[in-house]
């Protein structure tokens, strides 16, 4: 990790640690690369916020920290309190973060790719059984170095809970937040998988899943937009899809998502698979598919049909894989939860939506598959607005190729309009309610298998006011 001279102000020496130089400084604080009495280099973080916490509560908060299993994460070695500041001390890590080496050579793919998220994903569990929570995982938290990925920071926004410094805005970096975060609401473990999950994106495409121009339009896109996954795909893509669940409920847990990461969880057993089955007439469906397996696709009339029944096929045989073993992460989870059927079973469709995601995405690819979706029906997003640089939700409730559908949108969907088809995709806006709302039209291009994205111009104008992309 690159380091910088002191500057006036830096201590010399914090709490028997000699001060060598700067790390680096963010809006918690200031890094230095320190020695130990005994030594050994180390990095110290002095937080800037002053703590107003009882010394008691605050080394408790410490304790927590110290108590994570030093697996993929950068070993906590002290804490305490320094002039009215929190201080941690933890292990130096000789490497370079995550988002300065995918700026430097690029996206990460393959084979580094899956091992960032298995090691991220292994430092998330360790953090999370200590009973701590990170509440700021991103790019800039993940060092790499020779052994593989470190996760460092985490607890210190656990810390900052305890100063003066935690205002309106949610502490964590606005791009990576949950909505829960945003909404005020407490932050469990699930906001970490959703970091993770817009992490891993990043680290395949090079950018943020949620890119806006303003705060308030990255708060928006996270809130009411659709991610921008890139290239992302295979499993991993179904595993970060599950992960950005916008309900924390739904979205899987460390231990849960690492399990489907190595080798899939157990599989349920057959009593329980043929109840699912009967209640989802899977078995019906594999009946009137397994025909087109044994014809090559495109090979004469319901080529489609043969193409879905292969797909399928490959759907079967990846979850097959991937659910085979009753693998060490499978047995893990099953003895820390004393249902542990029931979470078997969760984690056996995690694996089974993954390798889902994996096997639509060819058959998307394929000529069979090229048509967009249906227009009619529901559709929800999100707008942005670039000359006021406000991102605000939209709902389209969107008719058949006769009859009229409606538009809802901005801040609390308060403007309302009547939407005529007038072509393909393009619609007519009108008969428009809302202070500021305006008639116009709305013109829609599919956006892969599932969504559509959208331009609004207003009535005698040339150029979109807004757009953005809506989902069912």
């Amino acid at each position: 990790m690159p380091s910088s001279p002191l500057q006036p102000g830096d201590p010399h020496a914090l709490q028997g640690y000699r001060i060598m130089a700067r790390l680096g400084e963010g809006g918690q604080g200031v890094v230095y690369e320190a020695v130990s009495s005994e030594g050994e280099r180390v990095a110290v973080k002095w937080l800037h916020a002053r703590s107003h916490s009882t010394e008691r509560r605050l080394l408790s908060e410490i304790e927590s920290i110290r108590r994570v299993a030093p697996f993929c994460t950068a070993r906590v070695l002290d804490a305490g309190v320094a002039d009215g500041r929190p201080y941690v001390v933890s292990e130096l890590v000789e490497g370079v973060s995550l988002h300065a080496l995918v700026m430097r050579e690029g996206p990460r793919s393959s084979g580094s790719l899956d091992r960032l998220a298995v090691g991220t994903m292994t430092a998330l569990a360790a953090i999370h059984r200590a009973g701590v929570v990170h509440r700021d995982f991103k790019p800039q938290n993940v060092l790499l170095d020779r052994e593989g990925p470190r996760v460092i920071d985490f607890g210190i926004a656990r810390l900052l809970d305890s100063t003066s410094t935690v205002g309106a805005r949610p502490v964590g970096t606005p791009a990576y937040l949950a909505p829960e975060q945003i909404g005020g609401e407490p932050a469990g473990t699930p906001v970490d998988l959703f970091a993770w999950g817009l992490t891993m994106s990043f680290a395949s495409s090079g950018r943020a899943a949620f890119a806006a121009d303003s705060y308030p339009a990255v708060l928006g896109r996270i809130l009411y937009g659709t991610p921008d996954l890139g290239e992302l795909s295979g499993p991993l893509r179904g595993l970060v899809v599950a992960c950005l669940a916008r309900s924390p409920e739904e979205r899987p847990t460390a231990e849960e998502a690492l399990a489907v990461l190595l080798e899939g969880p157990a599989r349920p057993d057959d009593g329980e698979r043929r109840q699912r089955a009967a209640v989802s007439g899977e078995d019906r469906t594999r009946e009137k598919a397994a025909p087109g397996r044994d014809r090559a696709p495109g090979s004469g009339p319901g080529a489609e049909t043969e193409v879905e029944a292969g797909a399928e096929a490959g759907v079967e045989a990846g979850v097959e894989a991937s659910v085979r073993g009753q693998g060490r992460a499978g047995t893990l989870v099953s003895g820390e939860h004393p249902a542990g059927s029931r979470r078997l079973s969760r984690l056996w469709w995690i694996a089974a939506a993954a390798a889902l995601s994996a096997a639509a995405a060819l058959v998307v690819a394929s000529p069979w598959r090229s048509e967009p979706p249906a227009l009619a029906g529901e559709w929800s997003g999100a707008a942005h607005h670039p000359s006021s640089k406000v991102t605000f939700p939209i709902r389209l409730s969107l008719p058949d190729d006769a009859g009229k559908g409606t538009m809802r949108w901005g801040e609390g969907l308060h403007c309302q309009g009547v939407l005529t088809r007038i072509d393909s995709a393009t619609y007519d806006l009108s008969q428009v309610r809302g202070e500021g709302c305006h008639p116009g039209r709305v013109v829609l291009a599919a956006e892969g298998a599932s969504g559509y994205t959208f331009q609004v111009i207003r009535a005698g104008e040339d150029t979109p006011r807004y757009s953005g992309s809506i989902q069912k």
